[in-house]
């Protein structure tokens, strides 16, 4: 059993959304669980579980459904992005192995490439380089630079042509861990602010450890970008959380919080794009109740509370929650 969480580059278009999402409800053996679009962003976030087949075929179909429907020539958004299908990451579950996720990723790059003509990057557990192992990396300079970066011998595809896919671009596919995509939102719409805090917070690739002196709080395991909603008109501090266990929901904001006074703003709340486990709630709630006795319930509540997940739209938690096993 594996996970799948593509990345499409389309938020708006309810039509080509009803399209996309109808691919993946239609896959033989894919039960779909998440599907969270964003405008400002421009992009949705799927999540869906099946086996080695099932994924292998799901994905197929959604990257010939992107080539279709997405035209990243005219394609404008928050997030940094590469292609149609922007990132494809494979996640082992249950008693599947990262080896496994691995080959079923490299399985279907070939497969996708060959049929559809689409450059395919591998990243994360399944990059053949060290440099190609960071998604940044790879999506640096963005859909609009892809044909100056094909051009550098470093920057050859894995797979599929050498050029970009005119219409499509490129795309990025690998095996990973479960991460936790948690977005923390800022009273101001001053995005340098936001810029600075993520720069602040996140990881730099050189260090393993946390805070690194007294004016930056940086954080393990932890990507972060600032970033404009005009729809809101604020900004937010986008993160992945690698490695939740590592750095969790309540360490984010709260630094985030620290930081934001300092530039004489404040966190207002936050949210969760996609899915997330129910251990990344409890280790927040038990953050806030350090000392008390709480039941999962109670800590859950609590996590929901002081994060405030619902500023932006309501945190239903049975839509949230990955399910621990499948």
């Amino acid at each position: 059993m594996f996970e799948c969480v593509p990345n499409v580059s389309e938020g708006r278009d309810p039509l080509v959304l009803s399209k996309i999402r109808q691919v993946i409800s239609d896959s033989a053996g894919i039960r779909l669980l998440n599907f969270d679009s964003s405008f400002d962003a421009n992009r949705t976030v799927i999540t869906f579980v099946g086996d080695e087949l099932s994924i292998a075929t799901a994905v197929s179909s959604l990257v010939a459904m992107c080539l279709e429907l997405i035209d990243m020539r005219n394609q404008k958004g928050s997030h940094p992005r590469i292609g149609a299908l922007d990132v494809c990451p494979i996640i082992p579950l249950n008693d599947s192995t990262m080896e496994q996720a691995v080959d079923l990723s490299l399985k279907i790059g070939r497969e996708v490439s060959s049929r559809l003509s689409i450059p395919i990057f591998l990243y994360a557990e399944s990059a053949n380089s060290s440099y190609r192992r960071d998604l940044s990396s790879i999506r640096k300079g963005e859909f609009e630079g892809l044909k100056d970066k094909l051009n550098q011998h470093h920057w050859v595809p894995d797979f599929g042509p050498r050029g970009p896919h005119p219409s499509f671009g490129a795309m990025a596919l690998g095996a990973r861990d479960i991460l936790v995509a948690f977005n923390v939102n800022l009273e101001t719409d001053d995005e340098r602010v936001a810029k600075h805090i993520a720069q602040s917070i996140r990881t730099k690739a050189s260090e393993i450890s946390g805070a690194v002196d007294g004016t930056h709080r940086r954080l393990p395991a932890l990507k972060a970008i600032g970033w404009t909603l005009p729809s809101e008109g604020r900004v937010q501090v986008s993160c992945n959380l690698v490695d939740y266990k590592k750095t969790g929901l309540a360490q984010v904001y709260e630094a985030c919080r620290a930081l934001a006074s300092a530039y004489g703003t404040r966190v207002t709340g936050s949210e969760v794009v996609g899915m997330l486990p129910i251990e990344a709630l409890l280790a927040a709630g038990n953050f806030y109740l350090v000392g008390k006795e709480a039941t999962s319930e109670e800590l859950v509540e609590t996590a929901v509370r002081e994060l405030n997940l619902s500023e932006l739209s309501p945190f239903i938690l049975v839509e949230r929650l990955l399910p621990s096993r499948l």
